[in-house]
This record gives C-alpha cells, structure tokens and sequence, in this order.
C-alpha cells in the first residue's frame, strides 16, 4: 500500500517537473505549489522509504533527488526576490532527503 502511494506522489513530482520542461512562464504559483508538495512527501513517506527494502528506496531517492535538482535549478533560473526563501527551503529539503539516502546506502553495504 505504501509503495503504491509513493509511487503515486513521485508521479505527482514527475508530473510538475514535465510542466516545467515545457512551460516556459513559470511563476510563483508553480514554485509555491512545487515546494508544498515536496514538503508533504517528505513528511509522509520519509519513514516508509527508510524501512523498505534498499534496492526499492534506492530507486525512490534517486527519482527524488533528480526531480528536485531540475526543479530547484528551473526556479533559480527565474528566481525573483521573493522565490529566494522557497529556494533555501527546497535546498534544505533536499539535503534532508539526500542525508537519509546516504545513510540507507550505509546500512546497506553493512549488512
């Protein structure tokens, strides 16, 4: 169940990111809307990828980290002054998520 839930909030990312690739008026909207649901699927699903098995979180914290990147380099590319705190915000987002990744892949070659 919980898989298939994340699956779902990765499309969801997925899905945001393609609106980016091709829509080139990007505005606060979509940057507000991004960083709201990055939020939500870190509080929601951080604890089920650090219990699932490596090679299924793996690949969930390698889409996340890709989708984030793009994102964050999207709005810093159109960054206004009051996108600057949303930046920072994604940025210590991803390195939250990143940290838990790192650490999943540490317990994984320990075992």
């Amino acid at each position: 169940m919980q898989k298939n839930t994340i699956e779902l909030g990765l499309n969801l990312l997925s899905s945001l990111t393609n609106i980016a690739k091709t829509d080139t008026n990007i505005d606060h909207n979509y940057i507000n809307t991004f960083s709201k649901v990055i939020d939500f699927f870190y509080k929601t699903y951080i604890s089920t990828l650090k219990s699932m098995e490596t090679a299924e979180s793996t690949k969930i914290f390698e889409e996340i980290k890709d989708i984030l990147k793009y994102n964050i380099e999207i709005i810093e590319a159109i960054s206004y002054d009051k996108n600057k705190k949303i930046i920072t915000s994604l940025k210590a987002k991803r390195n939250k998520i990143m940290k838990e990744y790192i650490k999943m892949l540490k317990r994984s070659e320990n075992a």
